[in-house]
């Protein structure tokens, strides 16, 4: 447990970094409610990962970037961090990390206070990732920046997503 030690982004990524060495470690909490280590690091095969509403920051983001990303990727197919607060900087490394699965079929990132900046990446995730299907992005005070952005990647559209949620994110007419 190292909430409330105030170890930022930094020693979040070094924690992330221990995790192949301590990889027997059943959880880790930063903020919010504990990361389960094994399930998303690929010690304890996880097909569907749910921390919605768990009350996550960006330190649980990169922490949680770091466990998928050194994961094979073969087995998850959904992940839901609605609710959370991971904010721009940790929904990116999330969606950073995902790019490599290719079973994921349902990412939920709703509520997440995303903003602009992380929406290229969510693009390049909804393109590239094949298996993908449903994406949902609400509620994150996208803008028309975002939806621009977001935009911009799906141009180049090779994937099977059948849904894509961007409600309630003020897209505007040029956004949207």
């Amino acid at each position: 447990d190292f909430a409330g030690n105030d170890i930022g982004v930094a020693g979040a990524l070094v924690i992330g970094g221990l995790m192949p060495l301590m990889s027997q470690l059943a959880s880790v909490r930063l903020d919010g409610r504990a990361v389960p280590v094994q399930r998303l690091y690929g010690t304890e095969l996880a097909s569907s990962v749910d921390l919605s509403n768990a009350g996550l920051g960006e330190l649980s983001a990169v922490l949680i970037a770091s466990l998928v990303n050194s994961n094979s990727g073969e087995s998850l197919t959904k992940l839901n961090l609605a609710g959370n607060d991971l904010g721009p900087v940790g929904s990116q490394a999330i969606a950073k990390a995902v790019l490599k699965y290719n079973s994921l079929v349902r990412m939920d990132f709703s509520s997440n206070d995303i903003g602009s900046y992380a929406l290229r990446t969510f693009g390049d995730v909804v393109s590239l990732c094949q298996s993908l299907q449903q994406v949902n992005l609400s509620n994150n005070n996208l803008g028309e920046t975002g939806g621009l952005a977001f935009a911009e990647a799906l141009a180049q559209w090779t994937c099977k997503v059948k849904t894509v949620n961007l409600s309630n994110n003020r897209l505007g007419p040029k956004g949207g």
